[in-house]
C-alpha cells in the first residue's frame, strides 16, 4: 500500500467518460459496504475551474487499488490505458472489470480481469472486502460477505446489471510501437530522437510501409514526412517529452490515414516505464477511428 496515514483503502475508478453514470452507480454500491473503511476517487469529483490533470495525478498517487471499467471494446481507451499505466509504476493492483461477452484487448490482459458474471463478481466482493489479498490492508474493510448471502447476491446483480446495460462494437486495439529512449534526459520538447528504438509487431510496422527488422525512430520519421496528416507526430512528440518529465502528457488530437487501406488512426501513449538508469519506455498505440 502507499504510504498513508490512515487505514482507509483508497480506490481510484477509472472509465470512459460518456460511462459516468455506470461508474457513478458502481461507486455507490462499493461505498455501501465500505463505510468508512474506503474513499473512491472518480474525476466527476473535479471541482470546476480545478487543474484536472494534478488532481488526476494526486488522486492515482494515493490510491492502493485501481478499478477499470471496461463497459465496451471500442477504440477509444487511451486516457484510461494512460492513468493505468502512471498507476502500475508503484506496482499496485488493477482490476479490470469487463463484459463477459467481450475480452478485453491486449494492453488490458496483463491486469486482473473480473468478468460481470455473478460467480466472479462474488469471488471479487469477497476477497476485496472480507480479505487483504487485494487491498494490502491491515484489516479487512467488512465480512458482511462472509455473513450474508443476501447481500452477497444483491450487490452482485447489482454490478452485473451495469455491464448488461452498455452497448458495445467490436473494434480492438492492435496496433502499437514500443519506443526506447537510452537517456530521458536527452528528449527534447518538440523532437523525439532519431536513435529512439522501435519494437513493433509486423501489421504495426505495415502502417509505415516497413516490414519486420530492426528500426529507429528515424524510419518511422522518414516515411512520416511523405504523410499528408503529420500534425500528429508534434503532438506524440509533445506528449513523450512531458512524460519523460514525469508529467500527464496531453491527449493527442492528431491523425493520419493510410491511403491503402481507406482506414485512420490516432496515436495515445498510454503507458510508460521508467528504467532506474534513466533509461525509458514509451508504449503508443495506433487507434482506428
Amino acid at each position: 500500500m502507499s504510504d498513508n496515514n490512515d487505514k482507509t483503502v483508497n480506490i481510484f475508478i477509472s472509465f470512459k467518460s460518456e460511462y459516468e453514470e455506470t461508474a457513478e452507480k458502481f461507486q455507490r454500491i462499493l461505498s455501501r459496504y465500505g463505510g468508512k473503511n474506503i474513499e473512491i476517487n472518480v474525476s466527476k469529483q473535479i471541482a470546476p475551474g480545478s487543474d484536472w490533470r494534478k488532481w488526476i495525478k494526486d488522486a492515482l498517487e494515493k490510491s492502493h487499488v485501481l478499478i477499470l471499467l471496461y463497459t465496451a471494446p471500442t477504440a477509444t481507451w487511451d486516457w484510461c490505458l494512460y492513468e493505468v499505466g502512471l498507476f502500475r509504476k508503484a506496482e499496485r493492483p488493477v482490476i479490470c472489470f469487463h463484459n463477459p461477452k467481450y475480452e478485453p484487448p491486449e494492453p488490458l490482459k496483463d491486469f486482473q480481469n473480473v468478468k460481470a458474471d455473478l460467480d466472479s463478481i462474488k469471488r471479487f466482493l469477497k476477497d476485496f472486502y472480507c480479505t487483504t489479498e487485494i487491498t494490502g490492508a491491515e484489516d479487512i474493510i467488512n465480512d458482511i460477505f462472509e455473513k450474508d448471502d443476501n447481500e452477497l447476491n444483491r450487490a452482485a446483480e447489482e454490478i452485473k446489471e451495469l455491464f448488461g446495460e452498455t452497448a458495445a462494437t467490436t473494434q480492438y486495439i492492435n496496433h502499437y510501437l514500443k519506443l526506447f529512449v537510452k537517456d530521458r534526459k536527452i528528449i527534447q520538447e518538440n523532437k523525439i530522437p532519431d536513435d529512439a528504438i522501435i519494437e513493433s509487431n509486423s501489421s504495426s510496422l505495415e502502417l509505415f510501409g516497413l516490414v519486420q527488422g530492426e528500426w529507429t525512430w528515424k524510419d518511422i520519421d522518414e516515411v512520416v514526412k511523405q504523410m499528408k496528416d503529420s500534425q500528429w507526430v508534434e503532438e506524440l512528440s509533445q506528449a513523450v517529452f512531458q512524460a519523460s518529465q514525469k508529467r500527464i502528457p496531453a491527449q493527442i488530437k492528431g491523425c493520419f490515414t493510410i491511403q491503402d487501406q481507406g482506414k485512420t488512426y490516432r496515436p495515445a501513449l498510454y503507458r510508460v516505464d521508467y528504467g532506474a538508469d534513466d533509461s525509458i519506455w514509451f508504449y503508443i498505440l495506433f487507434v482506428m477511428k
